[in-house]
Formats: C-alpha cells, structure tokens, sequence
C-alpha cells in the first residue's frame, strides 16, 4: 500500500530521475575516465543504482517492501556481480 501522497511519490520518482542522471553523467563518467578498466567492474555501479531505487520503494511504499525489494535483488544479483568481477579480473 502506498504511504505517501500523490504529491509526494512524484517528488521521490523526480528525486530518483535525477539522481540517475547525476551517478551516471558525473559518477560512473569520471570512473570511466580516470580509472583503468581491470579495477572497475559495472556491476557494483548498477547495484548501486539498484539500491538506491530500493531506497525510493521503501519512502513510497514502506520498509517492508524496501526489504522484500532488496532481498529480489541481492538473490538474483549476487551471482552476477560476482561473475561481473571475475569477468574483469580475467580481461583486465
């Protein structure tokens, strides 16, 4: 069940819109300059994103399913990032 206003759920999903455009045109844009490839492995700055998004779940929707969204995530993306950074370790 939601538990903000109308009102309020637009601000968080502005807030995350925003924030996506700053990680990615500032964050993850100056690792990719500034850092050699064998030390960056993509999948820690999609997780992060990811929960960060869960953050926003949680304001709009409570911590419970902020919870339950973490919980999704870590199940199905802790695999990958560990893959992601062998991946790297092997090309780098």
């Amino acid at each position: 069940m939601i538990q903000t206003t109308p009102l309020q759920t637009f601000a968080v999903l502005a807030a995350l819109a925003a924030f996506s455009i700053f990680y990615n045109d500032v964050f993850v844009e100056n690792l990719a300059r500034h850092l050699p490839a064998k030390f960056r492995a993509t999948s820690f700055e999609v997780a992060f994103g990811v929960f960060v998004n869960c953050v926003g779940i949680g304001v709009i929707l409570g911590l419970q399913a902020m919870l339950v969204c973490l919980l999704c995530f870590a199940a199905s993306g802790l695999r990958m990032i560990w893959g992601d950074v062998r991946r790297t370790e092997v090309l780098g």
